[in-house]
């Protein structure tokens, strides 16, 4: 059936207005944006913390000495330094008192330690291993030569435990031919002050000795058996040179022979001694540096108890001993936690550079000394 033009158009008129729209395109997401941080002002750093202080230093010495000697000790020279460690600073200088001296195990050290005590003032610390006045306290013999007076002073090169090794210098008279003169002996027959032994008891035959003289021509030599290889050389020079003639042997002659400070016990040709033609003798004499002078301007006490004493030095604080109970102190100057002091002494006095104090709080029960 045909349709009319108006059909169709109503048709399709009817067609586009009754059918479902198309739906909308999908609307796009919102996009968040998160603005940036705003920046942030570097922290300001904070001045590093002072280290804390470490305090007063203890002064200690070596543990597990080979030796250690006991008794009055002296320098060899008028004073010698004090250190707070082996390698310094100083903090004392030391002449005398009663000290424990110890030797390390091995060859001697640059320095050793020292316990010393004098005048109410107790110190520990390190002195040069040369600076002590070692002194035999019984005879022994040097090298098979030579035997040690009282008088003999004597280095060490070596210790092991219970034992030194011990050296002394040939006088200028003795030509050793084995340098230096020593022996290696018990701890106990070194001493630090001079002994009361006579080297003459351990020389056999010396009671029924007769003089004699070195011949004074030339160089005599001296071994240590009969007809052997020498050992030493005198040299007497033009003056005459007595010796105590032991033994003969035939066309050997053993002597005895004091020289410096040291017996000298050997075998020489008899035709290199002779009956004295006249006599001899010597003198020999010594002296001491000047004491300290002290002036009264500060402030006097006592304590009824040790003080820690310690030894200010750059920068460092060390507790280097103590001073004794009823030892008057002199007070020279004081801040929050020290006072400067002074005791005085001739034998245990500051080093240069080192100020000498001790803490407030062992101060608090001393007192003026009486009268």
């Amino acid at each position: 059936m045909a349709l009319s033009k108006h059909a169709v158009a109503l048709f399709l008129t009817c067609l586009w207005g009754c059918a479902t729209p198309p739906p909308p395109p999908p609307k796009a997401a919102p996009v968040e944006v998160t603005p940036p941080a705003p920046a942030e002002e570097p922290a300001a750093e904070e001045p590093a913390a002072p280290p804390p202080d470490p305090g007063p230093i203890a002064v200690e010495l070596l543990a597990n000495p080979a030796c250690v000697l006991q008794g009055n000790w002296s320098a060899r020279k008028w004073r010698t330094g004090m250190l707070v460690r082996p390698d310094g600073p100083l903090f004392a200088e030391v002449s005398s008192g009663a000290g424990r001296l110890h030797f390390p195990t091995g060859a001697r050290p640059k320095a050793q330690g020292l316990e010393l005590s004098a005048d109410g003032i107790h110190v520990n610390g390190y002195v040069d291993s040369t600076a002590s006045d070692l002194r035999a306290a019984k005879a022994f013999w040097l090298s098979g030569l030579a035997l040690p007076t009282p008088k003999t002073r004597l280095d060490w090169t070596d210790s092991a435990p219970g034992q030194i090794t011990v050296t002394t210098e040939a006088p200028r008279a003795l030509q050793a031919l084995s340098l230096p003169l020593s022996a290696i002996v018990p701890c106990p027959d070194v001493v630090m002050e001079t002994g009361t032994f006579k080297a003459e008891d351990a020389i056999v035959g010396f009671k029924k000795a007769k003089r004699r003289q070195l011949v004074s021509d030339r160089d005599v030599e001296i071994a240590t058996e009969p007809g052997g290889k020498p050992a030493a050389r005198a040299s007497p020079g033009n003056g005459s040179v007595d010796v105590s003639l032991l033994e003969v042997r035939g066309a050997a002659s053993r002597i005895a022979w004091e020289v410096g400070t040291i017996y000298v016990v050997g075998w020489v040709k008899s035709s290199d001694i002779h009956v004295p033609k006249g006599s001899t003798g010597y003198g020999s004499g010594h002296g001491l540096g000047r004491n300290p002078r002290y002036a009264d301007e500060y402030k006097k006490v006592v304590c009824p108890g040790d003080v820690q004493l310690y030894a200010e030095i750059d920068m460092e604080t060390f507790i280097t001993g103590r001073i004794r109970a009823g030892t008057v102190i002199e007070l020279q100057s004081t801040n929050d936690r020290t006072t400067a002091v002074r005791v005085r002494s001739e034998r245990i006095v500051p080093a240069s550079g080192a100020r000498w104090t001790v803490p407030n709080q062992d101060l608090r029960d001393c007192q003026s000394p009486p009268g």
